[in-house]
């Protein structure tokens, strides 16, 4: 299983990212950001 998160903004200061994780052993395997232009 593969479970894909974003973090709201909820603050300026938090950037949004993204997190791809392992529910079933809680592990972050990967991540992403917007790129800025």
């Amino acid at each position: 299983n593969t479970l894909y998160a974003v973090n709201g903004p909820t603050s300026p200061m938090i950037p949004v990212r993204g997190f791809i994780m392992d529910p079933n052993s809680e592990t972050i395997f990967g991540h992403w950001a917007p790129t800025t232009q």
